[in-house]
Order: structure tokens, then C-alpha cells, then sequence
């Protein structure tokens, strides 16, 4: 009996309520972007290949400079949540991120896709589907947002979490437009709309996404 109550405080787990410990999430959760470039370009922040962007609980990923233009087909981009909580309960492992889009004026922007809007959604420890950021193909612009998804039968410390997005422009400040540049929205709330206009002017629009878990 000792053997089996040292196990469940070493797991943080409480196996009569389905409970994580939340120190335990924070140290083993991250946000991150997975991206790359359909084309040996540095425009898809700065390197020619396959990159990932995370971001552990509290802290917020490194920046991401997207400087897509029509020349270089665009980005391959990913969002998820990873954690390596052993034994995670139901309620854990049906935590979703999302993020949607809708293109404005031409719908090739977005997803070059001829569905002029939609969302990419994945569970818990996974990413989700490619949206290709192919802004500057023409006229026009993308509007992003992104949320993350507590179910109701989680703890009342996880639905707490914040989902945050940072985000400047770095050069020509028409490029990325937006409501708010630093903002934190809560669990089950899309955050406010991000436009996306990066095109052949100079700079592009840095950006950056966290959790956030008051204490």
C-alpha cells in the first residue's frame, strides 16, 4: 500500500478524481509552431528548412518572422500542444488547439485555398494540419486567430490557462495590422483578430504565442 501511494505522489496524479498536479503540467507542457518552406527560402523565419517554435507554460515561443511573398509559395505552418505528464487523465488528453483563418479580398493568401476560410485544429500531444501562409500572392490580407479548447470536466486550476499571442511589425508596419499586439485571452475564447499582409516591402511581422497559468 506504502509502494502504491509513493507512485501516485511521484506521477502527481490522483487516480480517484483524475487530478495533475499543476506543477507538474507546468513543467512538462509547451506550445509550439512547427513550419518550412515549400522552397529553399529563408522567408519562412530565416531558414531553409523545417523549424519548431515552442514555448514552455509562462513563457512565450521565440519569435517567428514570417516574410512570405508570392516568390517563395509560402509556409508550411503547425500549431500544438505537447506535454509528457505520464499517465495523463480523459479531460487532459482532449485539450484541442485551433486556429482559424479568413482571407480577405483574395483567398488565395490563405491556405491557397480556394475555401475562403477554415480552421486547423489538433488534441493534446499532437499538430495540426498544414495552413500554408501564402500571403502577397495578390491583393488582400489574412485574418488569424487562434484559441485553445479546456473541456468542462478539467480542474478549475486548468480552465485558468490563458492562450497569449504577441506580434510587431519589423518593418513597412502595413504588413501586420491588428487590435492588439500583446494580448492574453482566456481558455475557450479566440484571441482578437491578427491581419497578415506581409508582401515585397521591406520587413515582416514577428510573432509569438504562449500559455499562460496564473498561480
Amino acid at each position: 500500500m506504502f509502494k502504491f501511494l509513493l507512485i501516485v505522489f511521484a506521477t502527481g496524479l490522483s487516480l480517484c478524481h483524475g487530478e495533475v498536479d499543476p506543477a507538474l503540467f507546468v513543467k512538462n507542457t509547451k506550445i509550439c509552431l512547427r513550419v518550412e518552406p515549400y522552397v529553399k527560402t529563408r522567408s519562412c523565419g530565416g531558414s531553409t528548412k523545417m523549424q519548431e517554435f515552442c514555448g514552455d507554460i509562462n513563457q512565450m515561443t521565440p519569435d517567428y518572422l514570417d516574410d512570405t511573398t508570392w516568390t517563395t509559395l509560402g509556409c508550411k505552418m503547425q500549431w500544438g500542444i505537447f506535454s509528457s505528464v505520464p499517465n495523463p487523465p480523459a479531460w487532459m488528453k482532449n485539450i484541442s488547439f485551433c486556429m482559424s483563418w479568413s482571407s480577405k479580398y483574395d483567398y488565395n493568401n490563405c491556405n491557397r485555398d480556394p475555401v475562403n476560410s477554415g480552421e486547423r485544429c489538433a488534441f493534446l500531444n499532437g499538430y495540426s494540419y498544414l495552413y500554408t501562409d501564402y500571403t502577397d500572392r495578390s491583393f488582400g490580407t489574412c485574418e488569424l486567430q487562434w484559441i485553445i479548447i479546456i473541456p468542462n470536466d478539467a480542474p478549475a486550476w486548468m480552465k485558468k490557462i490563458q492562450l497569449c499571442f504577441n506580434w510587431r511589425a519589423t518593418g513597412d508596419a502595413s504588413q501586420c495590422k491588428g487590435s492588439a499586439n500583446n494580448q492574453c485571452v482566456e481558455a475557450n475564447k479566440w484571441t482578437a483578430p491578427f491581419y497578415d499582409g506581409t508582401n515585397t516591402k521591406p520587413g515582416g511581422c514577428l510573432m509569438s504565442w504562449g500559455l499562460k497559468l496564473p498561480s
